[in-house]
């Protein structure tokens, strides 16, 4: 898969569940296959909170509706997601130059690690 944004995969894999398995299998692979050692995600060689959430919120739905997920891949993201909280965010928005929503980005983050917490007590 050539790049793709995280925020468009998390959209496919909520939206298109029933309607286009086959591409939802190959964003969960994808989002999978990217995760890197420190736990989050990101494209551009280095994980970003931003991205991290993105990954997390559509893992932790297949996780609920479709197949299982590693739970240890899942945990690796949030304590990703964990460490990083509050600090700074990487400009990822394009305008006229690069930027970030700083409210739309930490809610972002907030909702991924809310998801988490009902995740952690459904195991």
């Amino acid at each position: 898969m050539a790049f793709v944004a995280f925020y468009p995969l998390c959209i496919s894999v909520h939206g298109l569940r029933g309607i286009a398995d086959d591409i939802v299998h190959r964003s969960v692979r994808w989002i999978l296959s990217t995760q890197h050692p420190d736990g989050g995600w990101g494209y551009y060689g280095h994980s970003t909170s931003e991205e991290t959430a993105y990954a997390l919120l559509a893992l932790l739905y297949w996780d609920e509706v479709g197949d299982r997920i590693e739970p240890s891949r899942i945990q690796a993201g949030a304590a990703y997601l964990t460490q990083q909280f509050g600090g700074e965010l990487t400009p990822l928005w394009l305008g006229k130059c690069l930027y970030t929503p700083s409210y739309v980005v930490r809610s972002l983050i907030v909702a991924a690690m809310h998801q988490y917490h009902v995740w952690c007590n459904c195991l």
